[in-house]
């Protein structure tokens, strides 16, 4: 299995080249930082050359709608183009939670938890064009018929991070959800790469669009209930019982991602704590 990866110098890209790389895994980088542009259609094109699949993770998060637009859509439809006119197998796409307009402080949930059948609303210039590439995703999948995999990301933590986390929560307790409120939802970088991983070397079919998220939430004590109650009074609560079981439970729902890739997160909030505390 040959694979090309873009965005691979990027923060999430380093940890997933690091797993191929652990396991003897063929993979090709492809970054803005070596001078390779994804808006550079045939470049692109030439490096994909010979590649079975290919993981798409470059893209820009900044207040520049302009260069928002140039390297997520125009950039993802090079690779999407490249994807259907090539003997490239399968498409492994880093979307965003942001997608669904909910994240950042963009707007209130519709209800929670968050499941991947959640009606997107967003409505920045990024939340839309993760959405816009999800879409463009789910349609190249019925003109090619080549498996694509779209992964939901929330924040995206390095072992660091934790820490970091704590501190800032000891300083300032109400940090945990101003200037507003995340969910408790993470996933820790090591996760994310071993789950990206899986997904260059399952056998799967079809488009799917999933949530990827740790098993818990980060929080200074509340329960996932009662982080919902306290932020969002009002807000229709469909959790079940399984949030009685385990009171600390993600608001991100990831279950369709673990059957998919027989892929179960190592990082928890609840270690991190003991580690740290």
């Amino acid at each position: 299995m040959k694979t090309l990866i873009t965005g691979n110098k990027g923060f999430v890209g380093k940890y997933v080249e690091d797993i191929f790389a652990r396991n003897n895994a063929e993979v090709l980088g492809f970054d803005i930082q070596d001078g390779k542009n994804i808006c550079d259609y045939e470049k692109l094109k030439a490096a994909s050359n010979g590649c079975d699949v290919i993981i798409h993770l470059a893209a820009v998060d900044n207040n520049n709608a302009v260069e928002i637009v140039r390297n997520n859509i125009i950039g993802t439809m090079n690779v999407l183009n490249i994807f259907e006119e090539t003997s490239l197998k399968k498409l492994i796409f880093m979307s965003s939670m942001d997608s669904l307009g909910i994240f950042q402080g963009e707007d209130k949930p519709k209800y929670l938890p968050i499941d991947d059948e959640y009606p997107c609303h967003s409505q920045t210039t990024y939340s839309v064009s993760k959405y816009a590439n999800e879409n463009m995703c789910r349609y190249y999948y019925s003109i090619c018929n080549k498996p694509i995999l779209c992964l939901r990301a929330p924040g995206i933590w390095s072992e660091n991070t934790y820490g970091e986390i704590i501190e800032r929560r000891k300083k300032t307790p109400h940090y945990e959800w101003k200037p507003y409120w995340e969910y408790g939802a993470f996933i820790d970088v090591r996760d994310l790469a071993e789950a990206i991983y899986l997904a260059a070397k399952t056998n799967f079919s079809g488009f799917h669009c999933y949530s990827i998220s740790s098993d818990d939430i980060t929080t200074s004590g509340k329960t996932s209930k009662e982080l919902v109650d306290f932020l969002f009074t009002g807000i229709e609560w469909k959790g079940d019982y399984t949030y009685t079981e385990n009171p600390y439970k993600t608001l991100v729902q990831n279950g369709n991602i673990k059957k998919l890739l027989n892929w179960n997160p190592k990082y928890s909030w609840k270690d991190a704590i003991r580690k740290f505390v």
